[in-house]
């Protein structure tokens, strides 16, 4: 959509797709709700470790994941509200930290973790 919009040539899936800035606003809307959310399953993972084992932090590579995960939404939510970042920049940070929201669900599995279930 940005290609065809800085080419000025529209084609008809373009008339079907909704402006940049709605897609703007679901990404930071869906940012801040899922940093919420990750916030309190990492509280929650800590408390829950702590309650277990008496450890708050085993060095594990899912948490590891986990904390840069946190860490990297952290950096774009300060970066949208202070220096208003848009668009492009915005979206690939975002795509990074699905990407390893991703390897921390899946890619975990092959590595030796304490979070092997089943």
């Amino acid at each position: 959509m940005e290609r065809e919009l800085k080419m000025k040539r529209f084609g008809s899936f373009f008339f079907r797709l909704p402006s940049l800035s709605t897609c703007d606003e679901i990404s930071y809307r869906s940012l801040t709700i899922g940093f919420v959310l990750l916030t309190i399953a990492l509280a929650i993972g800590v408390f829950m470790n702590s309650q277990r084992d008496g450890k708050l932090w085993h060095n594990d590579p899912k948490e590891i994941i986990a904390v840069v995960t946190w860490l990297l939404y952290l950096i774009l939510m300060h970066y949208r509200l202070t220096e208003r970042w848009r668009g492009h920049r915005a979206a690939i940070i975002s795509i990074v930290g699905f990407g390893l929201i991703l390897f921390s669900l899946i890619g975990i599995r092959f590595l030796n973790s304490y979070h092997v279930f089943g």
